[in-house]
């Protein structure tokens, strides 16, 4: 018996496409107390790095409905008296993994929610934990911003279509109660406006960018992740 409309949809007798996620992806953020690094390995293999190397496991693929895209995964490590479930979805080029580790010694179980992004990106990384330096879209084929480097308060920012270099202005730089560093920027090219309002989260830069196109079409916001590479 169906459940929702969805499970109808679901294809039969076809594999689940694990392509858009093989290969090695990085944690976003480098001082985690988690997971570093995953390596995925089609069919269903994929493999954790913490403190340690966590070995292979197998995982189960979830797809799209109606496609054979896998779209998340979920997998089950077990360490003696500590166990750890990971569900895992991809968005714009972000692997977002969340862990359930629990313990049969009496110790509270922990929950943890971490972005990563691929592993083969190139490096123009800065020493700090802010949004000082380069960072990179996570979507290769985002039809937007594509990048930006911020140096002081000076922002830079390419997209993917004309003009490609937006030249630079002037950002505010905020802090918020957590110690996570945002900024707020507008860039005037003439055609059209962007107003770009900025925050980072666990080594992200989320960028939420409001396009003006002054009357000669419709206005449009875009909501896109950026990483900082690391060599």
């Amino acid at each position: 018996m169906d459940t929702m409309r969805a499970d109808a949809r679901q294809l039969t007798g076809v594999p689940a496409d694990w392509s858009t996620l093989v290969g090695s992806w990085v944690n976003s953020n480098p001082s985690t107390e988690y997971i570093t690094r995953v390596e995925i390995a089609e069919p269903t293999r994929i493999t954790c790095h913490g403190m340690n190397d966590w070995g292979t496991v197998t995982a189960t693929p979830y797809v799209a409905s109606g496609t054979t895209t896998v779209a998340g995964f979920h997998a089950r490590y077990v360490f003696g008296n500590i166990r750890t479930e990971l569900a895992a979805n991809e968005k714009f080029g972000i692997l977002v993994i969340q862990s359930y580790t629990s313990f049969t010694d009496g110790r509270l179980g922990h929950y943890s929610r971490e972005f990563f992004h691929r592993a083969d990106a190139q490096d123009c990384s800065s020493p700090d934990s802010s949004t000082q330096g380069c960072w990179v879209n996570s979507n290769p084929a985002t039809e937007w911003i594509t990048g930006f480097t911020l140096d002081g308060s000076t922002l830079r920012v390419t997209a993917a279509n004309d003009p490609t270099d937006w030249g630079t202005t002037e950002a505010t730089l905020y802090m918020d109660n957590l110690g996570e560093p945002a900024f707020h920027a507008v860039h005037d090219l003439g055609a059209f406006s962007a107003t770009l309002a900025a925050n980072t989260n666990k080594g992200l830069t989320i960028i939420a960018a409001f396009l003006d196109f002054k009357g000669k079409r419709e206005n449009h916001l875009c909501r896109e992740f950026y990483f900082r590479p690391s060599g």
